[in-house]
């Protein structure tokens, strides 16, 4: 009997010297039974992926706004007013249309940083130098 537990020992503790075999599955247990890996897998790859769809609705977001930009640049800003005019006095859903389409701050920065190269007279926040500046300022 001593001999039996001896050499069980000598095998454990020469297992421990070992490399483990990384691609061993070894069968766990959790409350109800045997752990299973494949039924993991097949959980794991059913979870639902949030954060690419988060990722494309963001995509989609700003490709919109791109989109407003360059169509506010190739038609025109008056034309374009004007557009936006005739869809919020519209019927059905053209004054919702008027909504998403119209100008919002992220579109004027985009427009902003493409079309005018960053240094619009109109959009910055510089003090005013003109000689009318001063005349207004002193009455």
């Amino acid at each position: 009997m001593s001999n039996d537990n001896r050499e069980d020992f000598h095998k454990r503790l020469a297992s421990l010297g070992e490399k483990p075999n990384v691609q061993a599955r070894v069968p766990r247990t959790d409350r109800v039974g045997i752990y299973d890996f494949d039924e993991e897998k097949r959980r794991q790859s059913a979870k639902f992926p949030w954060r690419r769809l988060i990722a494309w609705v963001l995509i989609g977001i700003v490709g919109l706004i791109l989109i407003k930009a360059f169509t506010v640049n190739k038609m025109g800003e008056e034309s374009y007013q004007a557009r936006l005019v005739e869809l919020r006095a519209g019927d059905g859903w053209e004054p919702y249309a008027a909504i998403v389409v119209g100008r919002d701050p992220l579109m004027m920065l985009f427009e902003r940083l493409l079309f005018s190269g960053g240094n619009d007279p109109e959009t910055t926040n510089a003090p005013e130098t003109s000689s009318e500046a001063s005349d207004n300022a002193n009455e």
